[in-house]
């Protein structure tokens, strides 16, 4: 029997059949991407990489683990697989295990419930100069100093700064490194729905030696000062300068553990936090010899003193052992949908504790055993974010820290030699407290405008050093309270539905709450400098200043293919010019930093398979210092242009090409006070005596993909860098930088070096 209702029904199927092969291939599709999130594809990367030259792969390789000539192997993996049954994800993935910069890392997670991980990486830092020298046991606390044949000089130059002839022991290039190798584990676990622990440790072993110096010196209170050029004993034995590599093999642990609260309005999260730092050298104390390169080193002096050579060789501290231990406590309250809260409580405690004795130094009969160090940091903060209104949002955050250093106060230094530093002593200037607190505010105006604007301020505070800091009068120069005042502000345009900007501005204030003081080399209170005794530069940090920022930005995509984004930055620092003292003319410090940028980016689509991007940035930096004799003001220009292309040149073959290029210029500006100045020679120097200093450097990379089946791959890259420099730090005019022994360090002015790489990729 058919009635109304079945006939009603059977008149709705050609449409139920047309929707039910619609949306059965949308739901279809949505199946296969929620099969694709719930398993992902696995990869295993193979293959293997030539770089073309050794003398020119130091900068390439000084982080890539390929400095040399030669091939490399190149292996990578990611391993990816779900428990269906049990929802348990398991990874493994490997980076670079065929170089020196490897990682690895093993985590398995249920979601939501449990999640474990461990992970073992590697990186070598190796240095980019050219060291020649003759000393052995670099790596080690007790390198020897070997003095070597002289290298090839001009003879006008070897002459002019008393250089002897030598027929030393022969030298060789050497190569410094560090290596980082760390191992970690982290876990945690959903102990309820609300309640979640979380756990990890880190250990980092660093080893290998960098660039250290070691200088020996006669004393002021000898009387004399190191000559070059001027015959006698000035010229050959009364100062050492010598490359003595830092031997590094130190231990740094970190360890974390916590506990995470979400319940509603209100998350908290409260934990512990330790490093530990150990250092397996405790100081440095090269060999010397007793002649060098200018010949006998000096020995003369009153009784008792040292020699040159001792000096130079006398043992250096190296960073000691220490351990830090916070707790702390930070979370979250939302008093109503537009209305948010949240803190932050914290306290460290600091300790450098290592003996002198077991660094290999010997402090005086009336010092402690050890420093003693101690730093306790209080931190307080909290923060308000509210809406009050539809089109008004509200932030305001204040925080407050104390740093307490309790180091104890000894008389480290009793010499009678060095009648400057004897008895004088420690001073824990890492005591401070900061206060700041900031305040602003984002209001929706209409025609698609948004306004913001804000205020901050902070203060430091830090205590007048003890008696008996300073070696001699007025060494050290600060002020015990800074107060800093700034307002900012934003204006955000929407022009149309594809053009926006933004322009920015902020001031601020820094001003010291009273007069400059410095440490005493007398008993009794610190002093106010006095005229005629401002004989340092004023650190910056110190002095009053006003800073000035400038910032714009556009975002235009004129069409769906093409997009442009463009940013300006001008960012200036004024220092006060006016003397803090009397009979001073011109405060010894900074006097203006200016920094200036700008960015355009691009990118457009060509075809479907086809996109091309674009960026060119242009920086300005200027310092301008004054250094009393001298008004020095260094600008360093940078401009840097990058090109890329990429796309399907067929159905198979994936392509591109990018191109990057920098221009990187220092400009020196040495102006004197009054007249010329006399040279370590004696000779007059004119001002802008300076060099400039290029660093040009041009990079090409080009690569292809190719598909040899749905689940393999192909990958071609080839690789050209090319570097100029003419920095004069390390070397000029064909003249290495020369140590006292004959130990040179350079770097080649030009380097071209080619990179070939091949992998295959397989994907299941």
């Amino acid at each position: 029997m058919i009635n109304k209702n079945t006939h009603k029904a059977f008149r709705l199927l050609p449409i139920a059949a047309v929707l039910l092969a619609a949306f059965g291939d949308v739901h279809a599709q949505e199946n296969a991407e929620v099969k694709e999130l719930i398993t992902p594809d696995s990869a295993i990367s193979a293959g293997v990489g030539v770089v073309n030259n050794t003398s020119d792969a130091k900068r390439f390789g000084q982080y890539t683990g390929m400095n040399q000539g030669g091939a490399y192997g190149l292996l990578d993996f990611d391993l990816i697989k779900r428990n269906d049954a049990t929802g348990t994800w398991t990874t493994l993935l490997g980076r670079n295990l065929g170089l020196d910069t490897r990682e690895i890392a093993l985590s398995q997670q249920k979601q939501g419930d449990w999640k474990y991980k461990f992970d073992y990486n590697e990186i070598v830092r190796r240095d980019p100069y050219t060291i020649h020298t003759g000393m052995t046991g670099i790596g080690t606390t007790t390198p020897t100093v070997n003095l070597i044949a002289t290298p090839t000089m001009p003879a006008t130059w070897a002459t002019a700064n008393g250089l002897a002839p030598s027929n030393g022991v022969a030298g060789s290039d050497v190569d410094l490194k560090i290596k980082r190798t760390a191992l970690g584990i982290s876990g945690e676990k959903w102990l309820t729905p609300e309640l979640q622990f979380e756990a990890g440790f880190k250990n980092e072993d660093k080893k290998g030696a960098r660039m250290f110096g070691r200088v020996g010196i006669d004393s002021a209170e000898m009387g004399l000062r190191p000559t070059i050029g001027t015959g006698g004993a000035g010229a050959t034995g009364n100062w050492a300068m010598l490359l003595t590599p830092e031997p590094i093999n130190s231990t740094t642990s970190q360890f974390e553990a916590k506990m995470n609260f979400s319940r509603d309005k209100l998350s908290l999260t409260g934990g512990y936090f330790g490093s530990f730092y150990t250092n397996h050298f405790g100081s440095l104390s090269p060999t010397v010899p007793d002649i060098l390169n200018r010949g006998p080193l000096w020995n003369g002096g009153p009784a008792g003193s040292s020699t040159i050579a001792q000096l130079a060789s006398a043992p250096v501290a190296l960073p000691p052992d220490n351990q830090a231990h916070q707790l702390y406590l930070a979370g979250n309250w939302a008093y109503s949908s537009t209305t948010r809260t949240n803190f932050k409580l914290a306290y460290t405690h600091a300790t450098q504790n290592e003996s002198f004795a077991a660094q290999g130094l010997t402090p005086a009969a009336t010092a402690p055993a050890s420093l003693g160090g101690v730093v306790d940091t209080t931190l307080v903060q909290t923060g308000l974010s509210m809406r009050p209104a539809k089109d008004l949002s509200v932030n305001a955050s204040l925080r407050y820290e104390d740093r307490a250093d309790r180091t104890p106060v000894y008389v480290y230094n009793t010499s009678t030699a060095s009648v400057g530093l004897n008895n004088t002593t420690n001073w824990p200037s890492a005591s401070q407290t900061r206060t700041n607190a900031k305040l602003d505010g984002t209001y929706r105006l209409p025609a698609g405008y948004s306004a913001t604007l804000g205020t901050d301020w902070e203060r430091k505070n830090a205590p007048l050093p003890p008696a008996k800091t300073a070696i001699f009068a007025n060494q050290v120069f600060f002020r015990p309270q800074l107060d800093e005042y700034g307002v900012h502000g934003e204006l955000r345009k929407t022009m149309a539905e594809t053009l926006s900007g933004a322009i920015g501005v902020e001031y601020k204030q820094r001003r010291g709450n009273g007069d400059w003081v410095s440490s005493s080399a007398v008993a009794g209170n610190p002093i106010v400098p006095v005229a005629g005794t401002l004989n340092n530069v004023l650190a910056d940090m110190y002095m009053d200043r006003n800073r000035t920022k400038l910032k714009g930005s556009l975002d235009w995509s004129p069409s769906d293919r093409l997009s442009l984004q463009a940013a300006l930055e001008h960012a200036q620092d004024d220092y006060q010019r006016a003397a803090p003292v009397p009979a001073v003319a011109v405060t010894p410090g900074a006097r203006v930093v200016i920094i200036d940028s700008l960015t355009l980016d691009s990118s457009y689509t060509l075809s479907e398979d086809w996109r091309l991007n674009g960026y060119w940035t242009h920086s300005e930096n200027r310092w301008n210092v004054n250094k009393i004799a001298i008004s020095d003001d260094t600008r360093n220009y940078t401009e840097t242009v990058g090109l890329g292309i990429k796309g399907k040149a067929t159905g198979r073959l994936d392509i591109g090409a990018d191109i990057l290029a920098t221009r990187d210029t220092t400009t020196f500006s040495n102006m004197p006070a009054a007249g010329n100045i006399a040279g370590w020679n004696g000779q007059p120097l004119p001002g802008n005596f300076l060099p400039k200093i290029h660093y040009n450097t041009e990079k090409l990379n080009l690569f292809a993909k190719y598909a040899l089946q749905k689940s393999s791959d192909v990958l071609m890259n080839v690789g050209y860098q090319h570097f100029k420099t003419d920095d004069w730090q390390w070397g000029y005019n064909g003249i290495p930088f020369l140590y006292s022994d004959n130990t040179t360090v350079s770097q080649p002015m030009t380097q071209h070096l080619w990179f070939v790489a091949a992998r295959y990729i397989y994907t299941f």
